[in-house]
């Protein structure tokens, strides 16, 4: 006769993955304390999760304990001038005692293939995912048949320079207080929108200046219009922080023909406050616009070091997913524009493009 145990010969599973939930919020912050080194307030928390923000899967092993984490953000992009929905990966991570796991069974994995089956693809939430990854979740992903290399993108540094913007061309502090400046920011955006209708390009409305950066909880941001003197007509949009000893190039919202102004502008920010440098993170498309600067800029294949990871360098790249089941992004469509507020500002984080199932 066989007995219930003898039955029961199946072992438990090591690895449990679901969604990651609003009650699960404890858990998360602090898997992103362990594996980053740095607190998650609860007010950044929400300002990236709460009402359908932000969307995560999660891996919990047998202790119940939430081993693995990979999120997404849903973001409008303009795809050849047609607007989609993509999805900005980010707060991707995995308990360092976990790491070693890296087989289509591990952490890893089961937690990137279940958020990409659940919300990435033609019947999903996002048409496609997008982000930026260091090499070595790169050629993880790679290995594994959910990212695709797309490029990289650079670090640009241009010398602080008074002066360096034409006399007709001026620079005013930007107030969320001033009557009508979403009109003017969805203005410059629209232009902006018409002259990269070859390339993709996350949309820059005054919806999203608002809570990128004027409603951010925990990083201040300072913007500024660029505009000519005589028609006082704003001719772009610019964001940056300041830092220790120069200041972060964050975004700008402006017609590519406008791109080297802008650069100028920052370069003269930069000398009023007495700082060193101005600096952004650039993909090719913005690269060849900002090539006008003179003196011209340097661009740095790597990125400073992560904060408390002064020996990982910030190599970041730009894979597009091709060959992931269900959408096939064009090859063409790897002309993409972006700038640092792409990506996460609060630290390096794994991200990439992929398509979904």
């Amino acid at each position: 006769m066989t007995s219930s145990n003898d039955l029961n010969t199946e072992p438990e599973p090591q690895w449990r993955t679901g969604p990651v939930l609003p009650h699960h919020k404890d858990a998360m912050r602090e898997l992103f304390q362990v594996v980053f080194g740095t607190p998650m307030s609860d007010a950044l928390w929400h300002w990236k999760y709460a009402n359908g923000r932000g969307v995560a899967m999660g891996v919990w092993n047998v202790q119940d304990e939430l081993v693995a984490h990979y999120a997404g953000f849903p973001r409008q992009v303009l795809m050849f001038g047609k607007p989609v929905t993509a999805m900005q990966m980010g707060d991707v991570m995995v308990r360092p005692n976990e790491r070693g796991t890296l087989s289509r069974k591990g952490p890893f994995f089961l937690a990137t293939s279940a958020f990409l089956t659940r919300y990435v693809g033609y019947d999903q939430a996002a048409l496609l995912g997008y982000g930026f990854s260091n090499d070595r979740h790169m050629q993880l992903g790679a290995g594994r048949g959910l990212y695709e290399r797309n490029g990289k993108v650079v670090n640009l540094r241009c010398s602080a320079q008074r002066s360096a913007v034409p006399w007709w061309r001026a620079t005013r502090p930007f107030l969320p207080s001033e009557t009508g400046w979403q009109r003017k920011v969805d203005q410059l955006w629209a232009k902006m929108a018409q002259a990269t209708a070859d390339a993709v390009v996350p949309l820059r409305n005054s919806d999203w200046v608002q809570q990128r950066f004027l409603e951010h909880p925990t990083l201040r941001y300072e913007l500024t219009w660029l505009y000519h003197r005589v028609s006082r007509k704003p001719l772009a949009l610019l964001v940056y922080r300041r830092k220790a000893g120069d200041i972060e190039w964050i975004d700008l919202i402006a017609a590519p023909v406008n791109w080297p102004n802008c650069a100028r502008a920052m370069q003269g920010i930069a000398a009023a406050l007495g700082r060193r440098v101005s600096t952004c993170g650039s993909a090719r498309p913005m690269q060849i616009g900002l090539a006008a600067i003179r003196p011209p800029p340097t661009w740095a294949s790597r990125f400073p070091a992560t904060p408390g990871h002064p020996d990982r360098p910030r190599d970041h790249t730009r894979p597009v997913a091709a060959n992931w089941r269900g959408y096939r992004l064009p090859v063409a469509a790897r002309r993409w524009t972006r700038s640092a507020s792409d990506r996460n500002p609060q630290r390096e984080v794994v991200y990439w493009l992929n398509a979904a199932p």
